[in-house]
């Protein structure tokens, strides 16, 4: 679920405001490992119904924060894009960024 983001050669030579470079960490900041990897068990244990109904329990709370991460991490950057004066579109264009969907 974690995205690394890339910026275009012209924005690795541009000194990022003490502003932008928090926005940055803030929006590069995902789960804890082991709570990415427990979410990421549960869905393949959904996925192949061998998901017990405490899985099942566990699974619907991780969604529930991994969706909370989501939605800080889309107000970051759409903090980030006005910070920029461009669109949140024109943002991620240039970050090169791909939604990864995981549906329950």
């Amino acid at each position: 679920m974690q995205q690394i983001i890339h910026l275009r050669k012209k924005k690795l030579s541009t000194v990022l405001s003490k502003n932008e470079t928090m926005l940055f960490r803030k929006i590069n900041k995902g789960a804890p490992k082991f709570i990415q990897k427990r979410y990421e068990s549960l869905i393949k244990k959904k996925n192949e119904e061998t998901l017990s109904q405490a899985e099942y329990e566990e699974l619907l709370e991780l969604t529930s924060y991994m969706e909370s991460l989501q939605v800080e991490r889309l107000e970051n950057l759409i903090e980030l894009a006005k910070f920029q004066n461009i669109s949140l579109d024109e943002l991620i264009d240039q970050l090169e960024l791909k939604p990864k969907i995981n549906v329950l």
